[in-house]
């Protein structure tokens, strides 16, 4: 019995180390960036921006969220699953950006939103009708008689041979150091790129109460953009 028992765990053993580990796609966050502000008089948010990365050998899928966020003393001020994944699929090695914010309404400073927590999971992506186009992105800056203006062009190009529609452009910003700032997504209705050609994404941050909150602070900087511009597909 002891031989069959022994012969067993061998045989495990061997086909352990012949066989391949399983293949799975592994969303990891790379970085995050919290904030605690407060845009108006006596309205308090917070925002919460994150980059994530497949660490795996298969596609991906945003699956869900937790943002929690706690005061001085590690109790619990407020929490959130509502938070969104842009690209939500993602191939080995490609990045996508988190985001959410909420409103903070028991506390009466910006230092009560003490601290943070952020657990980002995914799942296996059983198709992925993601397509990413090339694009490329500039930042602007134009100072008015009455307010400066800080805009993010993103220029997109269709290398498919249809038309392409509802694509989304997604922006991040980021210090000298490349850590992350900021991200902001838009998604043009109606407006379509036919095949070979290329269109101007742009995104005035300059009537953005929190972009201008940051500014003020000295947060926000534009030493880096980045940009990701993709199309997916119902079929």
């Amino acid at each position: 019995m002891k031989k069959i028992a022994l012969f067993a765990l061998t045989m495990v053993m061997v086909l352990t180390a012949v066989c391949p580990a399983f293949a799975a796609g592994k969303l990891v966050v790379n970085q995050e960036k919290f904030y605690s502000i407060e845009p108006y008089d006596d309205s308090f948010y917070a925002y919460i921006f994150a980059e994530v990365t497949n660490a795996g050998d298969k596609a991906v899928e945003y699956n869900n969220a937790l943002w929690e966020i706690y005061d001085a003393n590690g109790d619990t001020l407020d929490s959130s699953d509502w938070l969104s994944c842009y690209p939500d699929v993602l191939e080995p090695g490609e990045t996508g950006y988190v985001s959410a914010y909420m409103s903070l309404d028991d506390v009466e400073s910006t230092e009560d939103a003490a601290d943070y927590l952020l657990t980002v999971s995914g799942k296996s992506a059983k198709e992925n009708n993601i397509v990413r186009l090339p694009a490329t992105v500039a930042y602007t800056y134009t100072k008015g008689d009455y307010r400066d203006y800080h805009v993010l062009t993103a220029t997109v190009t269709n290398d498919t041979d249809k038309t392409v529609y509802d694509y989304r452009v997604v922006y991040a910003v980021k210090d000298a150091e490349g850590n992350l700032i900021y991200t902001e997504n838009v998604q043009p209705s109606y407006v379509g790129i036919l095949p070979g050609t290329s269109v101007e994404v742009a995104r005035d941050l300059s009537y953005d109460s929190v972009v201008e909150t940051l500014l003020e602070q000295g947060v926000l900087t534009f030493d880096q953009v980045e940009v990701i511009a993709y199309v997916e597909y119902d079929d």
